[in-house]
């Protein structure tokens, strides 16, 4: 009975040996591995037979003794490979080293490094999720444990990552900080470091248009007699976007004349400032060098320096009144920035676009061509120069539109959309004022088709992309490499635009990966359901036939000279536009913030509203008894407008009769059938109470219960309600109800979370998570936390809010909040919105009758004042029935008594006369 026992222990001890051996073999190859790795210049021989012993000791499973060595060993061995090219291999080496180190339950801070070089490997492949996902695990683990070591490099890596993806504020903050860690040292690789970091900052600040902090840091960059003339020429560049032409010229006159003599560049900036000053001898003189040198020189046929020069040209003859001269000079100029477009006939516009290296000068060029070709109608009242010019501005926003639909980036969206913004502008103000002159409705809705397309464009192509992607069922893999290869070739532009390398290898490089990027779209076309998604016109036509019954739409803009009003409805389409001068802007500013100082009376407030609510819907007043429900589609300042608040007469307020609904731009627009509220709810309460020691900061949300009182189904509360179970499960409901904490960061739109229990380590969900996931099947929304609908304030966007978030998600309905709402008027508000919901009612009317309970409460009379209930707001889409079910009960009702009352008195007559 013993033997099977002794033979149990021979087996043990035989292994013991044999572990014993491998650790022994496995330990001599890590030591020599080290040897090899810590000569000073190794030999490429020694490098590799270093990289085969780390490969051979990362093969088998160490002993737990050994572990910290082999994870070291993991981070050297990506090292290695990383300097032979072999980044996909390194990156398995460095996730081999955090596998094992989880595995063994060793410090994070032995994995630092991992983390970094990770994310840098990432960044370099173009993988922007896996990068910044690696390079903050860095920065968590150095923060945590103090890590000294690689922190320039961490938060130069941290800043590059955000500054090539638009977010310039961040990028300027890690820039930042990676120069604060050179110590004040100087020499050598520290010298070229610090202007690194500080050439770095000094772009984010020109980006961010702070030009004088950007003029400051340039200057102090001269200090380091380092590639002195493109510093000055970036200093010129930003003195000439100040409107400063004059300082411009002093920096470029200290340009050395060699350079200055062969650079086009130079060339072009010193014609902007001589432009800027009116000094047009010398305008011409420096555009006559330039092309001069032109001609002498060879360029790629796309160089956008080339399409500058050209415009300058156009801006010349302009200026002479040449017009024929401009356009044909301009016309040139389309020809460099376009690879593709080659007609000189300055009737000419391109119609098919591609991502080209000078895309966004492209549209510089075609935006200045339509403004010279209005120019010369203003001047001539020639009709071939109208047209031209409404045909070119056309062009323009669909370029607009073509770039926005290739952006995968929503950062780089709403920038483009801010930047196109002001040639909207420009031409809404021009095409209204013909249209006036001419006496034309056509002409007016045309200015309206322009306004909504000059809304929210990023969060619709957000929103498509999305949609789409999961519409086709694209495999993750492919969705990743078509982020990857859009994000190459915008990084390719920039560093063209940049000229920070060679214009003829970028140009290659260019080739390439549009080539990959029209091959990766064909493995898309073999998925039936996908279709590439293209730019869409919007029709004024099918928008205004969408209002059918009682809905009206209330659409404004501000231009730089006008607010614009529209109303439109199904038979009806009226509009006005009020100069700036005549609008009290500053007073309705202040009127917003009064309205979220509780002291402030509120019946003052009600009454000081008068004169804006005049003002707007002076012209329309008569159509608000028609309609029940109103989309307002506000602009500017107006985002953060209450209009439910706006008094309309006799203190009555525009809530009291009327169902408002506001939505991001007209395009958005699509009337829905709700007859009865769906069944299927899920809702998140996570904090009930708070942890003991609240090292999160959230207080707790003890009335949040009571707002999902009506949910028969699916609620998390307290610890249930995580970060996970949201991730996993929301994408299930129809309503979807979320009471809990939201932080809005205004300076960073990504940093705004919705706050799950916080007992996890990560207890937050972002801004781009909330992006990507799947809402199209969920029907309402309601984020019952603070300022879910506040944000950054973008001049095409809107607020990019939490909300925008989730309509880029696919929600259709969003009951949110513009700043801070109190705990009792929060579950007051819910538990009355969802009694009226389930009884048929529309999300809006729901809302409009929830919030005139709550001010008709004598209860609740501590929380009349419009702080408590006018941040809540919806955004979505208006019901084509706004007649509730119990309402249509009610006239069934009404007319069976009408019927029996009929017939008795039949019945009644027949019996006298009988």
């Amino acid at each position: 009975m013993f033997k099977p026992i002794a033979s149990i222990f021979l087996l043990v001890f035989v292994f013991a040996i044999v572990l014993m051996n491998f650790s022994q073999n496995g330990k001599s190859a890590l030591d020599e591995a080290n040897r090899l790795y810590l000569i000073p210049n190794p030999t490429e021989e020694q490098e590799l037979k270093a990289m085969e012993l780390y490969q051979e000791v990362l093969n088998e499973t160490p002993d737990s003794w050994l572990v910290p060595q082999v994870v070291e060993a993991s981070e050297r061995l990506g090292n290695l490979q990383l300097s032979f090219g072999m980044i996909q291999a390194a990156q398995a080496s460095y996730r081999k080293g955090i596998d094992l180190n989880r595995a063994f339950s060793l410090s994070d801070s032995s994995v630092f490094l991992h983390h970094l070089y990770l994310g840098e490997a990432y960044f370099g492949l173009n993988r922007l999720d896996s990068s910044l996902y690696f390079l903050e695990a860095a920065e968590r683990i150095q923060n945590h444990f103090g890590i000294e070591e690689e922190k320039d490099r961490l938060y130069n890596a941290l800043g590059v990552y955000f500054y090539e993806t638009g977010n310039f504020n961040r990028a300027y903050v890690y820039f930042s900080k990676a120069e604060s860690f050179l110590n004040g040292q100087e020499g050598g690789a520290l010298t070229y470091a610090r202007y690194s970091f500080r050439s770095n900052m000094a772009s984010a600040l020109y980006k961010l248009e702070k030009y004088d902090s950007a003029q400051s840091m340039y200057r102090e960059l001269l200090d380091l007699g380092i590639n002195l003339n493109q510093v000055r020429m970036n200093l010129a560049n930003t003195f000439i976007e100040q409107g400063k032409a004059s300082e411009a010229l002093a920096v470029l006159f200290e340009i050395d004349k060699e350079f200055a003599n062969q650079s086009l560049s130079f060339n072009n900036l010193q014609a902007k400032a001589f432009l800027q000053l009116k000094r047009f001898d010398e305008f011409h003189e420096t555009l006559s060098l330039g092309s001069e040198m032109i001609s002498k020189g060879t360029f790629p046929k796309q160089n956008f320096q080339l399409g500058i020069h050209f415009g300058l040209w156009a801006d010349f003859w302009a200026a002479e009144k040449q017009w024929t001269k401009a356009l044909e000079s301009v016309q040139q100029g389309l020809t460099f920035l376009h690879p593709e477009f080659e007609q000189l006939d300055i009737r000419a516009n391109p119609t098919d676009f591609v991502l080209g290296v000078s895309v966004l000068s492209l549209y510089d060029i075609l935006a200045q061509k339509a403004e010279i070709a209005w120019k010369a109608y203003s001047n001539t009242g020639e009709e071939r120069f109208f047209k031209l010019g409404m045909e070119t501005w056309d062009s323009a926003f669909a370029l607009v539109r073509f770039i926005s639909a290739n952006y995968e980036n929503d950062e780089a969206r709403v920038f483009l959309g801010d930047q196109a913004f002001r040639s909207y502008q420009k031409a809404i103000n021009d095409l209204t004022t013909f249209a006036i002159a001419k006496g034309s409705d056509e002409l007016i809705k045309k200015a309206f088709v322009w306004i909504e397309e000059s809304k929210a464009e990023g969060l619709i192509n957000g929103n498509r992309l999305q949609a789409q992607k999961r519409k086709a069922g694209l495999p993750e893999e492919l969705i990743q490499e078509e982020q990857n290869l859009l994000f190459s070739i915008s990084r390719n532009y920039q560093k063209q635009l940049d000229e920070t390398e060679s214009l003829d290898v970028l140009e290659k490089e260019r080739v390439d990966l549009q080539v990959r990027l029209s091959r990766l779209r064909e493995k898309f076309r073999s998925f039936p359901k996908w279709e590439l998604p293209e730019a869409q016109r919007f029709d004024f036509e099918h928008f205004r036939a969408k209002l059918s019954g009682q809905t009206a739409a209330l659409s404004l803009f501000i231009s730089d000279s006008y607010l614009y009003v529209f109303w439109i409805e199904s038979e009806e389409f009226r509009w006005k536009r009020i100069e700036l001068e005549n609008f009290p802007l500053l007073e309705l500013q202040q009127w917003t913030q009064d309205i979220r100082t509780p002291g402030f009376a509120d019946s003052k407030l009600i009454q000081q509203s008068e004169p804006f609510a005049n003002l707007i819907f002076e012209g329309f007043r008569d159509r608000l008894s028609a309609i029940a429900q109103l989309v307002i589609i506000p602009h500017g300042i107006f985002n953060d407008v209450p209009f439910e608040v706006f008094s309309l007469e006799d203190q009555h307020l525009l809530l009291d009769n009327t169902s408002v609904i506001y939505q991001f731009s007209a395009r958005f627009i699509d009337p829905i059938e709700w007859e009865r509220a769906p069944e299927n709810k899920m809702g998140f309460a996570p904090f009930l109470e708070v942890l003991e020691d609240n090292s999160r900061g959230f207080l707790e949300l003890k009335e949040s219960k009571l707002e999902l009182e009506s949910f028969d189904q699916e609620t998390f509360f307290g610890e249930s309600a995580t970060r996970d179970q949201f991730l996993q499960n929301a994408g299930e409901a129809d309503i979807l109800h979320l009471a809990t904490h939201a932080v809005a960061a205004p300076s960073d739109p990504n940093q705004s979370f919705v706050a799950f229990h916080p007992s996890e380590e990560e207890f937050r969900v972002f801004v781009p998570e909330i992006s990507s996931m799947d809402l199209n099947q969920v029907k309402l929304v309601y984020l019952s936390a603070c300022e879910t609908g506040a944000g950054k304030q973008s001049l095409s966007e809107g607020f990019v809010s939490l909300a925008r978030s989730f309509a880029i998600a696919g929600a259709e309905q969003m009951v949110l909040t513009q700043w801070v709402s109190e705990d009792r008027v929060s579950a007051y508000l819910a538990g009355r919105f969802y009694q009226y919901l389930d009884e048929g009612d529309s999300p809006a009317n729901s809302l409009r009758k929830a919030k005139l309970d709550l001010l008709n409460d004598p209860q609740m009379v501590q929380f009349h004042h419009p702080f408590y209930w006018s941040n809540f707001r919806l955004i979505g889409q208006p019901i084509h029935h706004e007649v509730s079910v119990r309402e249509v009960f009610g006239i069934i009702a009404a007319l069976l008594v009408l019927t029996g009352l009929v017939l008795a008195a039949w019945i009644w007559i027949r019996s006298k006369l009988g």
